[in-house]
């Protein structure tokens, strides 16, 4: 038999007075009663006023669990940090290599225009055009 539209509508009216926005209220299945569900809380656990504070074991814990994070965020930076050293040697060596170039190539350019001084004043000399 299929569930009609009234069935439905009673489903969906039960769904919302079983459940609060304050989450006080839930709804429970068999494996919550059975333990079972994954879920993680209890059913039926509730918290007294003795048990806001964390023992000694959850404190040491939640700091082990953070200096873990911690480290493993140093490791993050140390590596971009290094990584992005790598590329201004890299960056650096090129810009060397260029201007090396650029120099060589202008004291070369220096030096042909010397001897085309030289090679003129000569043609001159000797009445050569």
């Amino acid at each position: 038999m299929t569930p009609g539209l009234d069935d439905v509508v009673a489903l969906v009216e039960t769904v919302a007075i079983a459940s609060s926005p304050d989450e006080k209220v839930w709804l429970r299945a068999a494996c919550d009663f059975a333990g079972t569900s994954g879920s993680a809380f209890a059913w039926n656990e509730r918290k007294t006023a003795g048990e806001g504070r964390p023992s000694r074991d959850d404190s040491s814990r939640a700091v082990g669990v953070m200096f873990e994070q911690i480290q493993s965020q140093m490791a993050a930076v140390l590596e971009a940090v290094t990584s992005s050293t790598h590329r201004l040697e890299a960056s650096m060596a090129s810009l060397e290599a260029r201007l090396r170039h650029d120099f060589d190539h202008r004291e070369e350019r220096t030096r042909m225009d010397a001897l085309e001084l030289r090679v003129a004043a000569l043609e001159n000399r000797l009445g050569v055009t």
